[in-house]
């Protein structure tokens, strides 16, 4: 048997307590239900905004985090073009000129204590050897021209006396 046969539908006794007693539970069951789902909906709405703005500012965060990350990479691009590209190819056009035996280029960055002032100072030994190498060069050469105008001095000596001595005989 099920518990709707125990009950006498005739009987006045259980019909008042299914209709007034158990209908005022349900009632207050069926409206603590209906809190529960309009707490749920306002709560669940409330977290889904909360949702929305997290969303929102790890999308700020992250675009802000890579428009930084840009910036530096700029920055750090002109700063290599600055602090590199640009003196290397100064030595470079020095280097041309100084191959072009132009001595009064200047080579810059010879006071710096990084890999460009060491290359610059290379090349300031290769413009110093030249200086010195056409100093050589033209110090050997006014030599040669006193030897050559000693020797010329004497064949003439000797020739005027040849000539003075034939002229004796």
């Amino acid at each position: 048997e099920t518990w709707r046969g125990l009950i006498d539908k005739n009987d006045p006794t259980m019909r008042d307590f299914f209709s007034k007693t158990m209908q005022a539970q349900f009632d207050k069951v069926r409206a603590l239900g209906a809190q529960l789902i309009e707490y749920n909906a306002r709560e669940g709405g409330k977290a889904a905004d909360q949702g929305v703005a997290t969303s929102v500012g790890t999308t700020r965060t992250i675009a802000g985090a890579i428009g930084l990350a840009a910036v530096l990479c700029i920055l750090c691009g002109v700063g290599i073009v600055v602090t590199v590209s640009r003196p290397i190819g100064r030595m470079t056009t020095a280097m041309r000129r100084l191959a072009d035996h132009d001595l009064e280029t200047e080579i810059e960055g010879v006071g710096r204590k990084d890999e460009i002032g060491g290359m610059a100072a290379a090349v300031q030994v290769f413009k110093d050897n030249m200086i010195r190498a056409d100093a050589l060069a033209a110090q050997q050469a006014a030599e040669q021209k006193l030897k050559d105008a000693r020797g010329e001095r004497l064949d003439t000596l000797t020739k005027d006396f040849e000539a003075k001595s034939s002229a004796l005989v």
